[in-house]
């Protein structure tokens, strides 16, 4: 009998992956969360902070230009695979 409860408490006892968690485990892993996302929001204000000013193609008018650019070129792209395929 003994034999036996051993190796049921080996197979289904509460070790290991079954284990039980220890109290107050959950209130750890939300401080070390919450201080993780405090330290990489300091890391990224300080970068930041020291970063130099934005680029002059950042600006509105840059930035439509460039979008009506690019859909001319997915136009003429787009054209000659037509022209391609139908070969």
């Amino acid at each position: 009998m003994r034999l036996t409860k051993t190796a049921y408490y080996i197979a289904f006892g509460n070790h290991g992956p079954r284990a039980v968690t220890p109290p107050g485990e959950g209130m750890q892993v939300f401080i070390r969360v919450v201080g993780g996302l405090v330290v990489s929001f300091v890391i990224f204000a300080t970068i930041r902070m020291f970063a130099g000013p934005a680029p002059s193609t950042m600006n509105k008018e840059w930035q439509e230009a460039t979008n009506e650019y690019l859909r001319v070129c997915a136009l003429i792209f787009h054209l000659s695979a037509q022209k391609t395929l139908s070969r």
